[in-house]
C-alpha cells in the first residue's frame, strides 16, 4: 500500500516536471501543423472570387494536367520504342503524382520565403515579440494601490486639500517602503472644493500604455472610487468645473 502511494506520488511529481517542458513544444507543433486553418478562416470571408475567375483557373489547370499527361505519354512511348522494349502506356497516376510533387515543392518554397520574410520583419520591427498577458492586471493593481494611498492620506487629513496633498506625496516614504512611490507612476489632479477642502482627485497613470489598459480613477471624499477610460479625462474635468461654478444654495 505504501509502495503504491509513493509510486503515484512519484508519477505525479514526474508529470509536474515534464508537462511544463513538453507542453510548449506540443503547442508549437500544433500551431505549425494546423495554424493555417484558423488563418484560412480569417482570410476566407474577405475573398470574393468571381465565377469567371474560378472557371478560368480550373480550365487552365485541366489543360495543364491533360497536356502534361499527353506529353509524358508521347515521350515515354518514344523512349521505349528507341530501346526496343515493349511499349507500355503512361498511367494517369504518374501524371497526378508528378503534379502533386510539383505543387508540394511550390508550396514549400512559398513557405520558406514567407518564413524568411517574417523573420526579417520581426528583426527589423520595433514591436515586442512577446507581450505579457498580465499587463492589464498589473496596471489595474498599481492604480488601485495609488487610490488606496490617496484615500488613506485623505482620511488622515480630514480631506483638507493641502494636508491631503502633502500626505499623499510623503505617504510612501513615511511608512518606510523601499519600492518607488506611487506618484512616480501616476499623475494626480487635485480639484479644490469649498473652504480649502478637496472636492475630488483624479489619478492618471503616466505610462500611456498603462493608461489605456487600466484607465483612470476619480476619488471623492463622500463617494466611492470610480474608474473611467483614459479618453474621458476632458469630460470629467468639465463636469467638476461646472459643479464648482454653481452658486451655493
Amino acid at each position: 500500500m505504501v509502495k503504491t502511494i509513493f509510486t503515484w506520488l512519484g508519477g505525479a511529481l514526474l508529470l509536474l516536471i515534464i508537462v511544463p517542458v513538453i507542453l510548449p513544444l506540443l503547442l508549437v507543433a500544433w500551431t505549425l501543423a494546423f495554424g493555417w486553418i484558423s488563418s484560412l478562416g480569417r482570410l476566407w470571408p474577405h475573398l470574393s472570387p468571381s465565377l469567371g475567375v474560378l472557371s478560368m483557373v480550373m480550365s487552365a489547370l485541366l489543360v495543364l494536367v491533360v497536356g502534361t499527361h499527353w506529353f509524358c505519354a508521347w515521350l515515354h512511348q518514344r523512349l521505349q520504342s528507341a530501346d526496343g522494349a515493349n511499349a507500355r502506356g503512361w498511367p494517369w497516376k504518374w501524371t497526378l503524382a508528378l503534379h502533386g510533387g510539383l505543387w508540394l515543392v511550390f508550396f514549400a518554397v512559398m513557405g520558406l520565403v514567407g518564413i524568411v520574410h517574417q523573420a526579417a520583419w520581426m528583426a527589423a520591427s520595433g514591436e515586442p515579440v512577446f507581450v505579457s498577458g498580465k499587463g492589464r492586471w498589473k496596471a489595474r493593481a498599481t492604480l488601485l494601490n495609488a487610490t488606496a494611498t490617496l484615500r488613506m492620506a485623505g482620511d488622515e487629513a480630514g480631506w483638507d486639500l493641502a494636508k491631503t496633498r502633502a500626505g499623499f506625496w510623503n505617504g510612501d516614504r513615511s511608512r518606510g517602503k523601499t519600492s518607488d512611490p506611487v506618484w512616480e507612476d501616476h499623475q494626480v489632479i487635485f480639484l479644490p472644493g469649498n473652504e480649502g477642502r478637496l472636492a475630488a482627485a483624479i489619478i492618471i497613470p503616466r505610462d500611456p500604455r498603462w493608461r489605456e489598459l487600466a484607465g483612470l480613477a476619480v476619488i471623492q471624499p463622500d463617494g466611492e472610487v470610480r474608474h473611467h477610460r483614459g479618453t474621458e479625462l476632458a469630460q470629467i474635468l468639465a463636469q467638476h468645473q461646472n459643479a464648482a461654478s454653481r452658486p451655493l444654495p
